[in-house]
């Protein structure tokens, strides 16, 4: 039986490195598996928050992938908040320090007020167009769009409208209820603009999806209508590398983007007090950071003397990820305040790491949820500073115990091929 085809609209594709590329990169691979040939469009000359050719071995073969150019305004940006022009941009930019703030600021505001839904607005007509026409040659059964950024929604909309295809709307993040959105400084006419797209799409889209039940909460009440939950994912293709701990460091690892946002003050604290207290921990500690780490972490941490207790790793490949992750004695996990519902892929990149999670977040959210059911770990809040040095301590002197290398069955639910033919009993719900 011939697979039925399926438009995946999406910004992050390889050599996109970052988080945002992960989740419809492996839904790709998989959907092929369940009876969906998946035919993607991206961009061709995207502002990635970095480059990682090793995904690009993960498209399956014979894929086929549309590009087209898309105008961003991240060059006058750059320019006019002095940035080099081959800088790249972290994901959450609007939230990160800066040298220049009140350029930074303006930069923010015009952002927010008049690059509505945000700074991919000038790729949404011209692709609407371009696969308007596309579609009627190269017909689909279907269309899949995956934001951030939502004007992968918008595009999904237009052609929607012009061709009438069943569409899925999914959602990796929140839009209006962004933990940023107020950062953004909006006025009353753009934030009534942003409402009302978002309302058009969850109104508009034949199904809705995304990550978390606290996220299809919100949007069950913003949309008024059913919204499905498919969370993120591990590869379980992936062989875990034979490393085990340097013995002479307890070792904390986290990777993935943190914002000036999310600086659990406290926590750092906490540790502060407990290297103070035990000295054999204030020897072998050791917080090490992969990926795009805001620079107020570190200053954060510095200001409390642990200039000696971390490491400063920087982006990695996603190939490499696990050697760190499997060289750690415990992962960390740092949520955002007051937002229960985000579940980002690393949690169950770490999940399938069989290593002890310290997870810094909202009590009784998503994350607390599963970790308890799994009993992968421990979440605190940001400010529940004795809590989180009674978990660490425990974890440091267990240090000597070996991690399980069984995936437990609960874990295993959370493989992406097995998310994928979730979303593809979405999809032959939707088309018959």
């Amino acid at each position: 039986m011939k697979n039925k085809r399926v438009l995946i609209i999406t910004y992050y594709w390889p050599p996109s490195g970052g988080s945002g590329v992960q989740r419809t990169l492996y839904f790709a691979k998989y959907l092929k598996h369940f009876g969906w040939e998946p035919i993607i469009y991206t961009v061709e000359n995207g502002e990635f928050p970095a480059i990682d050719e090793s995904l690009l071995k993960e498209i399956p073969e014979g894929t086929e992938v549309i590009k087209t150019k898309i105008w961003e305004p991240y060059g006058l940006y750059k320019k006019f908040t002095g940035k080099k022009k081959a800088q790249k941009l972290k994901p959450l930019i609007v939230t990160e320090k800066q040298d220049r703030q009140l350029a930074h600021q303006v930069s923010t505001w015009i952002r927010g007020n008049f690059f509505i839904p945000d700074a991919r607005k000038f790729w949404i007509k011209p692709s609407i167009q371009y696969l308007t026409t596309y579609l009627k040659e190269h017909p689909v059964d279907l269309l899949f769009s995956s934001s951030p950024p939502q004007s992968v929604h918008l595009i999904a909309l237009g052609v929607k409208k012009a061709l009438n295809i069943p569409w899925v709307a999914d959602f990796r993040d929140p839009w209006t209820k962004i933990s940023y959105y107020d950062d953004l400084m909006l006025m009353n006419w753009a934030d009534k603009k942003h409402k009302q797209l978002e309302l058009e799409v969850l109104q508009t889209a034949d199904t809705v999806i995304t990550v978390s039940e606290s996220c299809q909460k919100d949007f069950v009440t913003i949309g008024n209508r059913e919204v499905q939950v498919v969370t993120n994912g591990f590869e379980d293709s992936i062989v875990l590398p034979s490393i085990v701990p340097d013995p002479s460091y307890f070792t904390i690892s986290y990777t993935g983007t943190l914002s000036r946002d999310r600086n659990p003050i406290s926590i750092w604290k906490g540790i502060q007090e407990l290297v103070q207290e035990n000295a054999a921990l204030k020897k072998a500690l050791r917080l090490r950071f992969i990926g795009n780490v805001d620079r107020s972490i570190f200053e954060s941490l510095e200001e409390l003397g642990l200039q000696e207790n971390y490491e400063k790793i920087g982006h990695v490949p996603h190939s490499k990820v696990f050697d760190y992750l499997m060289s750690s004695n415990a992962l960390l996990l740092i949520g955002i305040p007051n937002d229960k519902g985000v579940l980002t892929g690393k949690l169950f990149e770490y999940l399938f790491s069989s290593k002890p999670i310290l997870s810094i977040g909202p009590k009784d959210g998503d994350i607390d949820a599963i970790l308890e059911e799994s009993q992968a770990g421990t979440c605190v809040d940001f400010e529940e500073k004795d809590a989180f040095k009674t978990a660490l301590l425990a974890y440091f002197n267990k240090r000597h115990i070996p991690s399980s290398k069984e995936v437990s069955p609960l874990v295993g639910a959370y493989s992406r091929r097995n998310l994928t033919k979730k979303l593809a009993d979405y999809f032959d719900q939707l088309v018959g």
